[in-house]
């Protein structure tokens, strides 16, 4: 019974073509795969390790074995080094590796021979190192070289993804005009000064003394009514929620009964100073929070009194919300896609037909994020942007 070899041994060119000699001594390459028929020395010696590159994020195959090449190996490797280029000859080993459960050969390593440390000996052979020549070894001389990757709906990897708004907190300072109260409903005069942080999609304004009939307010066809009146202080074209007016109102004169009310062009009120005896010259701390303001519900503040009508004093108010963008529908591309794009651009680029090669990326990572996208910027692939997406 014949026995297979363990390991088969090929020395190719860049394209994946093979070097063999003829009966005659030429050398040649073919399409053909076609391995030595002398395996060369230190076969059996050969060691394939690997450790952890923490740049890449995976492994890194070392395979450090010098082999000395005679017979045919080292006759091709003496007329490529002597008659082409010298040190700068590209010779590949390749090395497949016997799988005894399926008797099939398959891939155990690749690697580029450093012809600049060549040892030629006429009896022993051709001694050379060998360098790694694995996808890593590919990767790293093209990490410096930028590769478009299209992020505008053009290729299948592309993805139209909706985004939320970028929501933003805000704080609007507004002063309390001083008054002499004259009826027992008005608009407090409130004007707005400052603002901390952005608002987005908000409607801000000055808001005048103008009395009303309290038992209006509410009343949809009473034109001062908080559903007509056009004087109000706060307006938002999206939804609010946890809406918060806070800040310290003082009043002088005679002792009153009265409400300190928010009340919204949707009928909604809420009390700010809660129902009391206000005594004058004592300041009352406010902080009152709305769980929602809808889109384009406008918001009033007002004061009506049940007894006499106090003096209102300078005093501030701020309103402290979180505004946010129009949502907006783009196009993105998943991690996974991007670099399995760009393997397929570095075989390209690396190999030449009709033996090019098509590296398919493999990380478990990637596949279980598949909710992370890229969104870009220009179209190189150092300007994409990660977003999270709810799938």
């Amino acid at each position: 019974m014949l026995t297979k070899e363990l390991f088969l041994f090929f020395l190719q060119n860049e394209t994946g073509q093979s070097y063999y000699r003829d009966k005659k001594g030429n050398i040649f390459y073919t399409n053909t795969p076609t391995w030595l028929p002398e395996a060369p020395k230190g076969w059996y010696e050969q060691e394939l390790t690997f450790g952890r590159n923490n740049h890449y994020w995976g492994l890194n195959r070392t395979y450090s074995q010098s082999f000395t090449f005679y017979s045919d190996g080292a006759e091709i490797i003496r007329y490529l080094f002597y008659a082409n280029n010298g040190v700068e000859e590209k010779i590949y080993l390749s090395v497949l590796k016997l799988d005894h459960s399926t008797d099939i050969y398959q891939p155990y390593y690749k690697g580029i021979l450093d012809l600049s440390h060549i040892e030629d000996d006429v009896v022993t052979g051709v001694k050379v190192n060998v360098i790694d020549g694995s996808l890593q070894k590919i990767i790293k001389s093209y990490e410096n070289t930028v590769f478009e990757i299209p992020c505008d709906g053009s290729i299948p990897e592309n993805i139209t993804v909706n985004l939320s708004g970028i929501m933003y907190k805000a704080v609007f300072n507004y002063a309390v005009l001083p008054c002499v109260v004259r009826d027992s409903g008005f608009y407090l005069p409130i004007v707005f000064q400052t603002k901390v942080g952005n608002d987005v999609g908000v409607i801000k304004s000055d808001q005048r003394y103008v009395a009303f009939d309290p038992a209006q307010i509410l009343n949809t066809g009473y034109a001062l009514s908080a559903y007509n009146s056009s004087n109000y202080c706060f307006s938002s074209i999206r939804p609010i929620t946890n809406f918060n007016i806070g800040g310290t109102i003082q009043l002088s004169g005679p002792s009153v009964t009265g409400h300190l009310t928010v009340y919204t062009s949707l009928g909604n009120s809420y009390d700010l100073i809660p129902n009391q005896i206000i005594t004058s010259g004592q300041t009352y701390t406010i902080n009152t929070t709305i769980p929602t303001l809808a889109a384009g519900e406008n918001l009033f503040i007002a004061f009506i009194s049940t007894g006499a009508q106090p003096d209102f004093l300078t005093t501030n108010l701020f309103f402290t919300f979180n505004s946010q963008f129009q949502d907006t529908t783009t196009v993105a591309i998943r991690p996974y896609d991007v670099l399995n794009l760009i393997l397929r651009q570095i075989g390209l680029v690396s190999t030449e037909p009709p033996n090019s090669i098509i590296y398919t990326l493999q990380s478990d990572l990637l596949n279980q994020n598949q909710n992370l996208c890229l969104i870009h910027k220009k179209s190189i692939v150092k300007k994409l942007t990660l977003y999270k997406l709810k799938i």
